[in-house]
């Protein structure tokens, strides 16, 4: 079960610190040094299982070596021997772990929460260790072949293309018979399928070979990893840089790895344009690491990548647009809103005004911040009309959902946010000013977190959507810095040097 792994398991910011902080097991008997648990433990990591079994002249030497630390060390006039310093080592590092484990043991006692996490952490290393002792001994890949090497095709005109021959019946039924069939695929394929990073590390860490052998529809992991969507699997390859190598196969269907970025699965994402998003994203990944005249390789069925992508995509296109164009609309009214009240405000002066027709309270501090937090408010929430403007008048085409559709809506949402967020302080002063509690602080306080309750509500609501526009942050920022010299970069990268030094 692909659950019984820490790469699928799913937790928050909290419950990760807390995985992380606490011990492995729940048994303490497995911390014991006279259990053997962490000698079996390194065997296991290095491979050898007679570790403890050394050779007669391996132990005459260590012998030796030893005598002669004593010698060295009497002529030095050290008392200490280094197997007491050891010892000494080991006993504090004992103390400091049982403290540890007694005190999430006291914690486990009392929230069944931490039990619950504690328990999953002692499951996901069992796990991870019995993979390891099967992944050693796994040698499956070796009943599979390598791909074999095809050549780019362009596909046929249909003029050229031949009649169809007329196949018999038998051979019909075969060919059904063998889609019917389940392809058997092996586990670092089925790992790689699935997600799970553990089983994949370890497979490629014992059989490095293994990652170019493929299944019986010639697919690598690289394919199930793009089917699938498995991100962290894609970066595994990456990082071994494989991913040029593995992308230049063709399966038996002629098909390359970019036709697999059209098997839509249903995204990770809220809401249809982030899917579509993320699944243009993948598109572009693949695409790069493709020479030119991969992408326009045609398949079995006369198909581009990019003509069976969008073809595949094109019902969620279809929500992408409605979905998008219902939220900018939904939020340009609450941003004219917005706007509407915070210009009332501004000529509704708190506290009111002379005979002159100067405010009584102009000089006050609090009435300094009703008008800063007015000005930014209408600012802010007039930017985001604009930005949702841009969105309802936008064409809305495939590939605008890659970066220019949710960058609109990215700034859209923060403006509105921070209209909201200045409009409730320009509220609060208000009120401040008008009952005038500036000496009282403790009314000061309860009447600011009154304002922002439903800023704070706006925002958990609203928050999952920021978490996935948080991608067009990022390639907004590695624009900017393609603008910025590079003698700025470098001083900043010798700062952060130094700060972690």
């Amino acid at each position: 079960m692909p659950t019984m792994f820490k790469s699928q398991t799913q937790m928050g910011p909290f419950k990760n610190l807390t995985y992380l902080l606490l011990p492995t097991f729940q048994d303490y008997k497995y911390y014991s040094p006279s259990n053997g648990y962490t000698t079996k433990r390194e065997d296991l990591e290095s491979g050898r299982y007679n570790i403890n079994a050394a050779s007669s002249t391996q132990t005459q030497h260590e012998e030796s070596m030893r005598e002669g630390q004593k010698l060295e060390n009497h002529k030095k006039g050290k008392t200490e021997s280094p197997r007491t310093q050891r010892n000494l080592s080991a006993w504090s590092t004992a103390v400091f772990s049982l403290l540890w484990y007694s005190m999430w043991k006291l914690l486990a006692k009392e929230w069944k929460e931490i039990d619950k996490l504690w328990r999953k952490k002692e499951m996901h290393n069992l796990a991870k260790e019995l993979v390891f002792l099967l992944a050693e001994k796994d040698y499956s890949w070796r009943n599979t072949t390598v791909a074999w090497d095809r050549t780019v095709s362009t596909g046929r005109s249909q003029h050229e293309e031949k009649p169809k021959e007329k196949k018999s019946e038998q051979e019909e039924e075969k060919k059904q018979e063998d889609a019917r069939k389940p392809t058997t695929y092996t586990p670092l394929l089925m790992a790689a399928c699935n997600g799970i990073t553990e089983i994949v590390e370890l497979i490629i860490h014992f059989h490095p070979h293994s990652i170019e052998h493929v299944s019986e529809d010639e697919q690598n992991i690289l394919y199930m990893a793009v089917k699938h969507r498995q991100k962290e699997i894609y970066r595994i390859l990456k990082k071994l840089k494989m991913v040029r190598s593995l992308a230049g196969k063709i399966d038996k269907d002629n098909n390359t790895v970019l036709h697999y970025t059209a098997q839509f699965q249903g995204g990770s994402q809220p809401g249809y344009a982030m899917q579509l998003q993320e699944e243009l994203h993948w598109f572009d990944r693949i695409e790069k690491r493709l020479p030119y005249h991969y992408t326009v390789h045609k398949n079995l069925k006369n198909q581009t990548a990019k003509e069976l992508f969008v073809k595949k995509h094109a019902s969620l296109l279809k929500d992408a647009r409605e979905w998008i164009k219902e939220t900018a609309q939904s939020c340009s009214a609450v941003a004219v809103l917005v706007a509407t009240v915070v210009f009332a405000a501004a000529y509704t002066v708190p506290g009111g005004t002379d005979d002159d027709g100067i405010p009584r309270f102009l000089h006050h501090p609090i009435f300094l911040v009703f008008t800063i937090m007015d000005i930014v408010a209408l600012v802010g929430s007039l930017a985001s009309v604009i930005m949702f403007l841009s969105i309802l008048t936008s064409p809305c085409e495939m590939w605008d959902f890659r970066k220019s559709l949710p960058r609109k809506l990215m700034a859209g949402f923060a403006l509105l946010f921070f209209s909201m967020a200045t409009t409730m302080l320009a509220f609060s002063a208000t009120i401040l000013i008008n009952i005038k509690l500036d000496g009282n602080t403790w009314t000061s306080t309860l009447t600011y977190c009154a304002a922002f309750f439903p800023v704070c509500i706006f925002a958990l609501v609203q928050f999952p959507l920021f978490m996935a526009i948080k991608g067009c942050t990022r390639s907004v920022i590695r624009n900017l810095k393609k603008i910025i010299p590079r003698f700025m970069l470098k001083l900043v990268k010798r700062r952060k040097k130094l700060w972690d030094i």
